[in-house]
């Protein structure tokens, strides 16, 4: 009886000489590490999708590396490499037209017994007492941002009275919030409908009255 299909104890076995490419063409012949011919399987359209995928998982592997690299995704698709202003909900001083309660300072929560109002409208920033000059013009930069710039009022004309003196005494939580109005260059929301403030490493943190 014939045995050439028979596995002997101990054989291991291959794909015939060839390769993948002769293996498709005339189906796969199994030879045993010592040469005999051990079987001979016909190729169907399941065992060559099934090649083709193990030779693709081969090749990964061996390279050890991701089919898709990360730098081929655009920085639009692939938030690592897309910058901060691109991420972020930019508003310009229109959008920020309103009346607003200080929530924060620099990312510490305003607890001073007492609140300060911040208006925003018709070019201006401001809050009391503005007598101190807590008054800056606000504008779009335009390549994107904002610019703020204390405003310096007209002084008096010739026979007018000057102005009051503004004898009131500044807390210092009010001092923080002008130096962080002088370096804001950027709005942008914030959590529970917050706006954003921020500039030169400093913040401030508003919320609608």
């Amino acid at each position: 009886p014939r045995t050439a299909n028979r596995r002997r104890p101990g054989a291991t076995f291959q794909l015939s000489p060839g390769g993948p490419a002769g293996a498709i063409r005339r189906g796969f012949l199994l030879r045993g590490t010592d040469g005999r011919r051990a079987a001979f399987v016909p190729v169907t359209k399941t065992l060559v999708a099934l090649l083709l995928l193990a030779s693709l998982a081969g090749c990964a592997d061996r390279d050890g590396a991701s089919p898709i690299p990360v730098d081929a995704v655009s920085p639009a698709e692939n938030p690592v490499h897309a910058s901060p202003a691109a991420l972020a909900d930019s508003l310009t001083a229109a959008d920020l037209e309103g009346e607003y309660r200080v929530a924060g300072i620099d990312g510490a929560p305003l607890d001073e017994g007492f609140g300060i109002a911040v208006s925003i409208g018709n070019g201006h920033v401001t809050f009391e007492p503005t007598c101190i000059g807590f008054d800056w013009t606000i504008a779009d930069q335009p390549g994107g941002g904002l610019e703020l710039q204390r405003f310096q009022p007209f002084p008096p004309a010739t026979g007018e009275p000057p102005p009051p003196v503004c004898a009131v005494k500044v807390h210092p939580a009010q001092a923080r919030l002008g130096q962080v109005f002088d370096a804001v260059e950027h709005a942008a929301r914030a959590p529970e409908n917050g706006i954003l403030l921020t500039g030169a490493g400093r913040s401030v943190t508003l919320f609608a009255q």
